[in-house]
């Protein structure tokens, strides 16, 4: 094997092997002058091999580009298991990753091995997670990799947002005033719905989710924070959605006026086991359904959570006929607080019987996050950026249309200033000529018309006005050769244009 990744390595060097057919990260022993003597990470295997490649060529380090056959620690999310396995990955599927749990990482013989699909930000190094963070090989490889100028504090390259990813989110609420809501109003009027629009205060996603379960927006608080506890309980789950530090970031969430996003619809829906769906404008019938959350099969109905998101990422609330069936019984807190410490126990490992409806709603949780996984990269920031840029076409075009119209009134304004200084030459200058001039131009530019004739209409008429202020009126009705001379003028002036 060439040694074509780096020319010398030195003891304590996390490098790459190829080991039947498999590679594997290996931290080197020492070197011979031919040979160099490695360990493979997380044994007590020793080989003798003939080169190694740079660390992260081959083994999946977490900013590489995934491939077949590489080794992975991925996340089995399924609420009750909730814990990383060894896979190696069988193929991609575009944003998908089809992986298979490795034969040596079953707790039984008799255990078949997983085959799932899931997301790249589910997936870490092998052995980061499935020997523990302070295994004495991933503290070599965190040390080697520090020494090589890698930050290891701002996440890997597969996730997805942060406490400051929506800072840049153009924020503003169109109202009513503007046409396009009154287009997306009458679009949801057509499907039945009509808007309940939210405080555009920070709170607003928070606030829609309130009206949907009580019916009044005042228990946004309430729902912020529950929201919060459930992600910080199932933070094997969501932490791989945000960069940099997670508890960060759900101390900055936590803060009344910060916005949520996708990842708070689906723990909001994940703890009322509804399904939420999110209307947004389009330019062709007004409304459409922009994204779905928490849409699973089963026997089991649930009222959805129907959401607006409009106006540079503003949430409302939508109603049907349906929507007072819909809002819960319970006391504000109740369904929340049960949800959360569901969580919590089995977190803990204190939850040893599960009844019948909590294994549905745990079947239901996986479901889920196996739809949010795989479609989550068509995040609402960028279905809300598509259908921005849908709307900004639009204004493009109206400007256009606006400009071309400007340039049209100008352009006849133009003509018909040429023509009236041309006919000014001709006759002298009356002590109205200004006058007349500007209430021409007015009316031009009112009417906004292009039109030759009305235009040559509107100079002879000046020419008219100004031999009336002259006394020449009964010179002009009377001579056919002076007002032939003025038609030529005028029409010689056009013709410059």
């Amino acid at each position: 094997m060439a040694r074509t990744g780096i020319p010398r390595s030195d003891a304590g060097d996390i490098v790459e092997v190829c080991c039947k057919s498999t590679w594997r990260a290996a931290v080197v022993e020492c070197e011979y002058e031919r040979d160099i003597r490695v360990r493979l990470l997380f044994t007590d295997i020793e080989l003798e091999v003939a080169g190694v490649e740079v660390y992260g060529t081959f083994c999946y380090s977490g900013r590489n580009q995934l491939e077949k056959g590489m080794l992975v620690d991925a996340m089995n999310h399924h609420p009750t298991r909730m814990c990383y396995v060894k896979c190696v990955v069988l193929r991609l599927e575009g944003e998908v990753i089809v992986v298979k749990q490795l034969e040596d990482d079953l707790s039984s013989s008799d255990d078949d091995p997983l085959v799932f699909r899931t997301h790249e930000c589910m997936l870490k190094p092998f052995g980061q997670h499935t020997f523990g963070r302070n295994h004495q090989d991933n503290k070599l490889r965190e040390q080697f990799l520090q020494d090589q100028g890698y930050d290891l504090t701002s996440g890997s390259n597969n996730s997805i947002s942060g406490s400051s990813s929506t800072s840049g989110r153009n924020r503003s609420i169109l109202g009513r005033g503007d046409s396009r809501f009154t287009r997306y109003s009458e679009g949801l009027v057509l499907m039945g719905y009509s808007l309940v629009e939210m405080q555009g205060d920070g709170n607003c996603l928070f606030r829609a989710v309130s009206h949907q379960m009580y019916g009044s927006e005042q228990y946004h608080r309430l729902i912020r924070l529950a929201c919060m506890d459930y992600m910080e309980s199932e933070f094997e789950y969501f932490e791989p959605f945000v960069v940099g530090d997670f508890r960060a970031y759900l101390n900055d969430k936590r803060k009344d006026g910060v916005w949520g996003d996708d990842i708070e619809i689906q723990a909001l829906c994940e703890i009322y086991d509804r399904p939420a769906r999110v209307m947004a404008y389009d330019r062709n019938e007004g409304a459409k359904m922009l994204r779905t959350f928490h849409e699973v099969d089963g026997e089991r109905f649930r009222p959805a959570m129907i959401l607006s998101f409009y106006g540079g990422g503003h949430y409302d609330s939508i109603v049907s006929e349906a929507f007072k069936r819909s809002v819960v019984s319970s006391e504000p807190g109740y369904l929340e607080d049960s949800r959360v410490s569901l969580s919590r126990s089995r977190r803990s490992g204190g939850l040893n019987e599960m009844s019948n409806d909590q294994t549905l709603l745990d079947d239901a949780i996986g479901l889920s996050r196996h739809q949010y996984l795989t479609s989550f990269r068509r995040d609402l920031e960028s279905a809300f950026e598509a259908s921005m840029e849908s709307a900004q076409e639009e204004e493009a075009k109206l400007l256009e249309g606006a400009l071309l119209e400007s340039h049209v009134k100008g352009k006849v304004d133009s003509d018909l200033e040429k023509a009236l200084l041309l006919s000014r030459q001709e006759y002298g200058a009356p002590n109205d000529f200004d006058d007349e001039l500007a209430k021409a131009m007015m009316i031009s530019s009112q009417e906004a018309k292009n039109d030759r004739e009305t235009e040559w209409e509107l100079s002879l008429n000046l020419s008219h006005a100004f031999d009336c202020s002259e006394g020449k009126e009964s010179a002009i009705i009377s001579s056919h050769d002076d007002e032939t001379e003025l038609q030529h003028a005028i029409e010689a002036s056009l013709s410059t244009l």
